[in-house]
């Protein structure tokens, strides 16, 4: 994939917050200088594997995701202001050209330098 370090590990260990089987009543409320979630989290320990290899093995019908290359513009991916005007247009339209959706909403901001409580996570539907 374009601008990743070609030497990277094969695979790393990270621990990931999966919906803890007791987690009841999901919600997550958000307002300006906040949210707060009903959720119940299961922190795990996961290793995850670079799949880079082995990219032509996955596509959207047959695995539900795909790896696609792709150089961002983003020079600072702490920059709030770039993530909201070159990183977001960047990845709708990247959805978009994948998927041949007319449409790639944006739901939250990525932020990968915030804590993990304050971390909110982009998705596409």
């Amino acid at each position: 994939m374009d601008g990743v370090i070609g030497d990277a590990a094969p695979s790393v260990s990270a621990t990931l917050n999966y919906l803890a089987p007791e987690s009841k009543r999901n919600r997550l409320y958000v307002a300006l200088g906040g949210h707060l979630t009903t959720t119940e989290y299961a922190p795990t320990t996961v290793t995850i594997t670079n799949g880079r290899p082995h990219v032509g093995d996955f596509g959207l019908d047959r695995s539900g995701f795909t790896l696609l290359s792709h150089r961002s513009r983003v020079g600072d991916f702490g920059d709030a202001g770039e993530l909201d005007h070159i990183y977001v247009p960047e990845a709708c339209d990247l959805v978009k050209r994948a998927t041949g959706a007319d449409e790639a909403p944006y739901a939250a901001r990525v932020n990968p330098r915030a804590s993990v409580e304050l971390r909110t996570i982009a998705f596409f539907y």
